[in-house]
């Protein structure tokens, strides 16, 4: 029971160990910051999972540097106050091993200064912010820095309705530049949208993942929705609206050579061509139908 187990036992205990996973626990302040004490002081940790953890009243200047000495971090849904956040991006700015963040399902994100958000996001390879509430201009100065340069492969957006707000072009550019990307649920525009794929036909794109669903893509050209996916890997539609025209047209077009290796279509109009499906099969592209 690591509520009664003592603090300096706690922190002993972590000194050894290489990954961390805390779910959904409920410790005293004082334990976290032993954690987190021990970590800075000199520990083999790599990994941490605080998942749902209330970490809110966990000491800023210890929880700052101690994150940035870790390779990954999960702290979803862990209340982090924007005090925490400003201490830990800025220490993210000197030296920081920190590659891949989960800070999704923390609200006090939006509060953080464009610059600050922008700069930290940057140097990471792999980041999840689903259902943070950023802002437009956090996004954008985030957007305009990897137009630069950029270490980030990897990003989460689920649920940021504020990514509708961005330009058509930075948006293409800057979800190009990634390998992977999930932005269900944000409301995207078609103007936008359009972009994207075009881009992904017409211009150099890191992209492999690209997650669309839960956004409205009734109005795209089926030609320019068939073009776009098949020069993917893997593709999420998942009740995006879409015709079986487009569906039969993005199956069509994976049947003359295609990247593409796993679809999903689950949640769309009925209708596809059985005929269709089994073509793609024997090509070893995946495709799932159901909800």
């Amino acid at each position: 029971n690591l509520m009664s187990l003592p603090v300096d036992s706690l922190s002993l205990a972590v000194s050894s160990l290489t990954q961390l996973s805390l779910v959904f626990q409920k410790l005293n302040p004082d334990k976290y910051n032993a954690i987190f004490s021990r970590i800075i002081l000199g520990s083999n940790l790599k990994v941490v999972n605080l998942q749902g953890n209330n970490l809110s009243n966990v000491n800023p200047e210890i929880f700052g540097p101690a994150i940035t000495r870790l390779e990954t971090a999960n702290l979803s849904d862990c209340k982090i106050t924007s005090s925490m956040f400003n201490v830990l991006f800025n220490n993210m700015q000197g030296d920081c091993s920190l590659k891949d963040l989960d800070i999704s399902h923390n609200s006090a994100l939006k509060h953080i200064d464009d610059y600050v958000f922008g700069d930290a996001i940057n140097q990471l390879e792999k980041v999840n912010l689903k259902f943070t509430g950023i802002t437009v201009f956090q996004l954008m100065n985030l957007f305009e820095l990897m137009q630069v340069q950029t270490t980030l492969k990897e990003m989460n957006l689920v649920g940021n309705l504020s990514l509708a707000k961005i330009p058509q072009n930075l948006f293409a550019r800057s979800v190009t530049k990634l390998t992977k990307i999930t932005i269900y649920a944000t409301k995207l525009t078609s103007t936008q949208i359009n972009s994207l794929l075009s881009h992904i036909v017409n211009k150099p794109s890191d992209l492999k993942f690209l997650d669309l669903g839960g956004n409205n893509l009734s109005s795209i050209s089926p030609t320019l929705m068939a073009q776009s996916v098949n020069k993917l890997e893997t593709v999420i539609l998942y009740l995006a609206k879409l015709s079986s025209d487009q569906q039969d047209t993005i199956l069509k077009e994976a049947l003359k050579g295609s990247k593409l290796k796993y679809l999903d279509l689950g949640g769309n109009m009925f209708g596809i061509s059985k005929e269709l499906l089994s073509e793609a099969n024997k090509r070893n592209i995946l495709v799932k139908l159901s909800p």
